[in-house]
């Protein structure tokens, strides 16, 4: 307490695993393992920001029937998103150059304009998803919707499979 410079201990009666990405480790660092040691599947996704191409926002299809998109925000066009298997450190993530080369070459397809051009991306992002972990299908096949699961006597929740836009209806659920 920075009033008082007391200090006081809180105990919580259930510990809310929403880390995200980093699920499983929180898991593994509790010594939570009720369900196995794997909940979440993580995908990545990257994200490309270009002059401005589109006063719309466009969906589509890409060849490999992954759902992109390419949106107005501010004075550019944000191209995204990719969707691959991602098994490396979420804390060292970066868009790489193929994964730029795949998604301009989609967005190409529905923009014929020279900007569409990897010259021309202003800057790159990648985020981590966290999806539930399921077997035989494929990165965009995975379910998005979340799932809590209680493990230690319904003392530890951990969510997974969600975004930020989800909190809502999120927060409900592990509330009840």
């Amino acid at each position: 307490d920075l009033l008082s410079d007391t200090i006081h201990t809180v105990r919580g009666r259930v510990v809310v695993n929403a880390a995200g990405p980093w699920v499983d480790r929180v898991r593994e660092l509790a010594m939570i393992r009720e369900r196995g040691t794997r909940l979440i599947r993580t995908t990545k996704g990257i994200h490309c920001l270009l002059p401005r191409l589109t006063d719309q926002a466009v969906y589509l299809s890409a060849q490999d029937d992954r759902m992109i998109f390419m949106i107005p925000w501010r004075q550019w066009s944000l191209g995204g998103t990719t969707d691959t298997d991602f098994d490396g450190d979420p804390d060292r993530l970066r868009a790489e150059k193929a994964e730029v080369a795949y998604l301009l070459g989609e967005l190409s397809r529905v923009f014929p304009d020279p900007r569409v051009d990897e010259a021309n991306v202003i800057y790159t992002y990648a985020g981590v998803r966290p999806l539930t972990f399921e077997t035989g299908k494929s990165a965009s096949r995975v379910s998005r919707q979340h799932k809590v699961f209680a493990e230690a006597g319904g003392k530890f929740l951990s969510i997974t499979g969600t975004k930020l836009t989800c909190f809502g209806s999120l927060a409900e659920e592990v509330g009840t």
